[in-house]
């Protein structure tokens, strides 16, 4: 079963590879501010050296607005793919895992395996059952013989025989309640996903810390280079004057992007170690429910009571199986036989029903598509609806670039892109514009002046055909949105 999801599902590598992100953008951040700091002192020795190069340096501060580039608007971004989550249909045991991360796969390639002992074994059951309900049938609609009535006692011996394996059931269920080292095993298991999930937390809480302090520094730095700095120049004299240098906007415009940018990061961060949370109290409570069932032998002695039930009915059956016969030998009636049908073409939707569920169990890939996640390995127990695989569809990929309000005028919808990638230097992928947002994606939400509003910035999403599979997500890409084009 596949359902499309927005991107981003965290795992153990997932979680690692955040971390050293955000402690790679905290280390460019610490030597932005050092750039910045080291300009007033490196000045003066420049001054002693090259006087001639300072003054120059100076004339050409201009603070004049950055303009766009003669192509259109640059912009940078990470390529992004539709996902589909591939999920299990049936629980059971992995038995096969066939494909790996990073592992192109087809449409209708085998993904995956479960164990389909215990179905395999219900289905035997219920052709047996078919047979035997076609038995039945004959004799009634043929009237009592030899050969009829051998099959009317092959039926009761079936129905003794699920009494049997019903009653093993129940001693099964005793079994369990006198010895609980089965119980003490799912303990123990489940003990090792509250671990694992522990570690998964802190890695996540140590991510988000990490892009929490990444998003204060570039805040200083934004305001540093808004307020400027002030240099000592030496007068010929053997005074100093004192010049106050602004940042040139285009050095502001770009420090006030990355710190838009890191603060979405804090937030995406944060809310991760809140899944994290959520998972790890999940398993909590089954490893509660596992104690609470080894503490208290009434949940073990409420399973063996059903056992027994089940037992009693399978019995029963045998009655009635035996009653049959002896109705076959007597005669059966119009009604009688009419019974003996539907009971035929129950037990044939059983086995249809049960090779359906059967068919399940063997995992295909929806479409052509990239491999993004594997969390689960072969021998593992899963539950319907658990995650099995997140798959990435490549011939058309995604890519979202920020333009900022004052820009955002330029762009339409259907207007040509140009996108390169580090990848494939020398290489344009075409693409066109087929979303602009209508509200900007950072904070503070609440701008009042116009001063701050023309720091907005719009998320513009531009659709890229990949027939090469060539683009794979998680790409750093540059675009430029070319204005001039026609949609």
């Amino acid at each position: 079963m596949c359902s499309s999801l927005p991107c981003g599902r965290p795992t153990h590598a997932a979680d690692g590879r955040k971390t050293a992100m955000a402690r790679r953008r905290l280390a460019i951040a610490i030597i932005l501010v050092a750039l910045v700091a080291g300009l007033a002192g490196g000045a003066w020795f420049l001054w002693k050296a090259q006087p001639e190069a300072v003054a120059r340096v100076l004339a050409g501060l201009d603070l004049r607005p950055a303009t766009p580039v003669a192509e259109g608007l640059l912009g940078s971004g990470t390529i992004e793919a539709t996902e589909i989550s591939v999920v299990a249909e049936m629980g059971g045991q992995l038995k096969e895992v066939l494909a790996q991360e990073g592992e192109q796969v087809e449409a209708g390639q085998v993904l995956a395996r479960l164990d389909t002992a215990i179905l395999d074994a219900q289905i035997r059951q219920a052709q047996a059952r078919v047979r035997a309900m076609k038995a039945a049938q004959a004799l009634v609609e043929a009237g009592p013989r030899p050969e009829e009535v051998a099959q009317a006692e092959a039926a009761v011996a079936q129905a003794q025989a699920a009494a049997e394996a019903a009653r093993q059931t129940w001693q099964n269920a005793i079994a369990l309640r006198d010895n609980q080292q089965d119980l003490e095993v799912r303990i123990a298991s489940v003990q090792g996903q509250v671990r694992v999930a522990q570690r998964q937390v802190e890695a996540a809480e140590a991510a988000a810390r990490a892009a929490q302090q990444e998003q204060e520094l570039l805040g200083r730095v934004v305001r540093m280079l808004e307020e400027g700095y002030d240099i000592l120049i030496p007068d010929p004299g053997g005074g100093y004057t004192t010049t106050h240098v602004n940042a040139p906007p285009q050095k502001l415009e770009e420090a006030r992007y990355q710190w838009n940018l890191a603060s979405q990061r804090a937030w995406e961060m944060w809310k991760g170690l809140d899944a994290a949370k959520t998972a790890l109290e999940g398993y909590a409570r089954s490893l509660s429910n596992l104690v609470g069932q080894k503490e208290d032998p009434l949940v073990l002695e409420a399973q063996v009571a059903a056992a027994e039930a089940s037992m009693r009915v399978a019995e029963a059956a045998v009655g009635e199986a035996q009653a049959a016969l002896e109705a076959l030998k007597e005669g059966a009636t119009a009604e009688q036989k009419e019974v003996a049908r539907a009971q035929v073409r129950e037990a044939e939707a059983l086995v249809r029903v049960l090779e359906a569920q059967r068919a399940k169990a063997e995992v295909l890939a929806p479409t052509d598509a990239l491999v993004l996640e594997r969390p689960v390995h072969r021998g593992e127990a899963v539950t319907p609806g658990a995650l099995l695989f997140r798959l990435a569809q490549l011939d058309t990929v995604y890519l979202t670039v920020y333009v900022a309000e004052k820009d955002l005028g330029l762009v339409r919808l259907g207007q040509a892109v140009a996108v390169t990638v580090d990848s494939f230097p020398g290489r344009v992928f075409e693409g066109k514009v087929v979303h602009i947002a209508t509200e900007a994606e950072f904070t503070p939400k609440n701008v009042q002046t116009r001063e701050e509003r023309v720091n907005m910035v719009f998320g513009v999403k531009v659709e890229i055909p990949n027939p090469e599979h060539l683009l794979k997500p998680g790409m750093p890409a540059d675009a430029v949105i070319r204005t001039g084009s026609t949609p």
